[in-house]
């Protein structure tokens, strides 16, 4: 019986959503040939301006390639310390003032005054992750997508 249904199923007539039939396109022998030429000769016109880039930049000097241009710094000057950046975190997490509720933007949807993150970067686990919102107005409270 389930042999008789594939093979039922095998001889129907492809169809859109309108029940036209599809036709499948199969590209000819000189279209595959065109497309590879074509594709062939993309790729040796980026890799020539790739080598003209390079002969550019060695033209330039050795020093315009192994500085960084312009004012930039080397990464470890631009870069901040591990322990650097948790001690500005963690005074920011010591002080009660950033556990305050903060206004966001959002308008309440009950009577359109805006509301407040009720802490303020803690977000609740999730996927994605959602943070606790009250309208101090009406008092109507729910969740953002953080």
């Amino acid at each position: 019986m389930a042999d008789d249904f594939w093979a039922l199923l095998a001889s129907l007539p492809i169809a859109d959503g309108k029940g036209a039939k599809v036709a499948r396109s199969k590209m000819t022998a000189k279209q595959k040939a065109t497309k590879a030429k074509a594709e062939k000769a993309r790729r040796v016109k980026k890799k020539k301006a790739a080598a003209e880039a390079d002969d550019a930049a060695a033209e330039a000097g050795s020093a315009a390639t192994s500085a960084p241009p312009g004012d930039a710094k080397p990464a470890s000057d631009r870069l901040k310390l591990l322990s650097d950046s948790n001690d500005k975190r963690m005074r920011h997490w010591r002080d009660p003032k950033s556990r305050l509720p903060k206004k966001n933007g959002i308008a309440c949807p009950k009577c359109g005054e805006e509301l407040s993150d009720r802490h303020p970067g803690v977000m609740q686990p999730g996927n994605p992750p959602r943070m606790d919102i009250r309208c101090e107005s009406c008092e109507w409270h729910g969740r953002r997508v953080a």
